[in-house]
């Protein structure tokens, strides 16, 4: 296991590595290749992170158990344990089943990125020498994963039209909050897409904004929930996120008072 640090840079605004008075997030790089380990480690201390790296999927397994990151950027195609059982053997450890998982791939293949999240990672990013994708990719991970959820939402079937960067579609929500809602959908955007929801509530104007694919549900057998997206707002109207936040709290459980 390797391990290096991100210097000390005083003044100026935190790097997108860490928080304002916060230590730099912690990231665990998985990959056989020595050479994208080196460069990898190299873009990713460039963003103000903290970078332990791992050679395989064995090493990864005992470096994420004594490291603790942040989030774990995985290589899919290694010898002896790839990252699909990787992937799987950290989701089923309680110690770091909650750490965000990120595959690298060298090819964009929606059956691979299938195999993917059904192994449980949350995002799946292409292997090039581009730091700033890179880089961004990571934000999302990081983001999703420690906001995911967090706002108040309601199950809620909303009828939607969306574009994305390759189509224009149509579905349904299956739950909305403030910040963001689930779209059922067969065919998921790519994780960090950028789609154009327009939609409306029961008696209110129609919205039209901006929205990013925080995560994605693949299909799968062994659980009765829909597939689709879970999208963050980027620029909703501020109209709309106000009656969106009326819309959820009306609509939410009283708590019962002891």
């Amino acid at each position: 296991m390797g391990t290096s640090q991100t210097p000390d840079v005083g003044g100026g605004s935190p790097r997108p590595g860490q928080e304002s008075g916060a230590l730099p997030r912690r990231i665990l790089l998985v990959d056989d290749q020595p050479f994208f380990l080196t460069m990898g480690q190299a873009m990713l201390r460039g963003g103000g992170y903290e970078v332990h790296t791992a050679p395989g999927g064995a090493e990864a397994l005992k470096a994420a158990r004594v490291t603790r990151p942040d989030a774990i950027l995985l290589d899919v195609e290694m010898p002896g344990m790839d990252g699909f059982e990787t992937c799987q053997r950290l989701k089923a450890d309680p110690v770091t089943a909650a750490i965000p998982v990120a595959k690298l791939t060298a090819t964009q293949d929606r059956q691979l990125n299938q195999k993917a999240f059904k192994a449980g990672a949350g995002a799946t990013i292409l292997k090039s020498v581009n730091s700033a994708r890179l880089l961004n990719m990571l934000r999302v991970v990081l983001t999703t994963a420690r906001d995911r959820r967090t706002a108040p939402r309601v199950a809620a079937a909303l009828a939607i039209e969306y574009e994305d960067a390759e189509r224009a579609a149509a579905g349904e929500t299956l739950n909305v909050s403030p910040d963001g809602m689930f779209i059922k959908t067969p065919r998921p955007a790519d994780m960090g897409a950028l789609l154009l929801p327009r939609f409306s509530l029961p008696g209110s104007p129609r919205w039209e904004c901006s929205a990013r694919v925080v995560w994605v549900r693949p299909p799968e057998g062994d659980h009765p929930y829909p597939e689709g997206m879970g999208v963050q707002f980027v620029d909703l109207p501020p109209d709309a996120r106000a009656a969106l936040a009326a819309f959820v709290a009306a609509k939410a459980p009283v708590p019962v008072q002891p």
